[in-house]
């Protein structure tokens, strides 16, 4: 059968034009992720979206593997609270369901994250009571593989002294064993603390890392 010199013609031209346009796109995917940030992804419940609540102070970890963690202090507009540490974790590159990781009574505040090598998370808060009387450093650990996260209580005291914003940096190493460290008041100072959680073990006891009579964050 005789072809139509005319069809051929625009058929090779339009392979042509499709050869260029896959060419393009691949350019364009390699060069994308060079290119900028991601679109931001709303992992937090909207809850009350007043100003001065919602969502405040935040903190997020990634692991060498992409996993990460981040949590965040979400607040209410009921009087005495309850204010509470939400979370979410990132894996494959999406963000799972959010959820509340400290408790739900009293005022958990100022969260901090961290993510080991090996996939253990930790997250981290103060907690206070309703009456502004007594102060916890909690932590929040869950290790690869387990099905829920595990809260202790680090130490506890009475809030007392000059006004301060209290946070549990905490960090993890490539082998699993987290360490927290705190400042805390201790009737007549405040002073730095430290507690370490080897993998598979229990929290140690506190460690005083300044003071008690000698201030270590001033130069002599």
């Amino acid at each position: 059968m005789r072809r139509n010199p005319v069809w051929l013609v625009t058929l090779g031209t339009s392979l042509m034009l499709a050869a260029a346009a896959l060419s393009l796109l691949a350019q364009t995917k390699k060069a994308a992720p060079g290119n900028g940030w991601s679109s931001a992804a709303a992992i937090s419940p909207v809850g009350q979206p007043d100003p001065t609540r919602g969502s405040q102070l935040n903190d997020v970890a990634v692991s060498a593997s992409g996993v990460a963690v981040a949590a965040w202090d979400q607040y209410t507009y009921n009087a005495g609270g309850a204010y509470s540490i939400g979370a979410a974790v990132q894996t494959g590159g999406k963000w799972g369901p959010p959820f509340t990781v400290s408790g739900t009574s009293g005022f958990s505040l100022n969260p901090k994250v961290a993510i080991g090598a090996e996939g253990t998370m930790a997250v981290s808060w103060v907690y206070q009571d309703r009456a502004l009387t007594l102060q916890k450093m909690q932590v929040a650990s869950k290790s690869p593989g387990a099905a829920a996260w595990t809260t202790a209580t680090l130490a506890q005291g009475p809030i007392g002294g000059v006004a301060i914003v209290g946070f549990v940096p905490v960090g993890i190493d490539a082998n699993g064993n987290i360490t927290a460290a705190w400042t805390i008041w201790d009737g007549s100072r405040h002073i730095v603390q430290a507690a370490t959680l080897p993998k598979g073990g229990t929290w140690s006891a506190p460690v005083i890392l300044s003071g008690p009579t000698t201030d270590h964050s001033r130069p002599n």
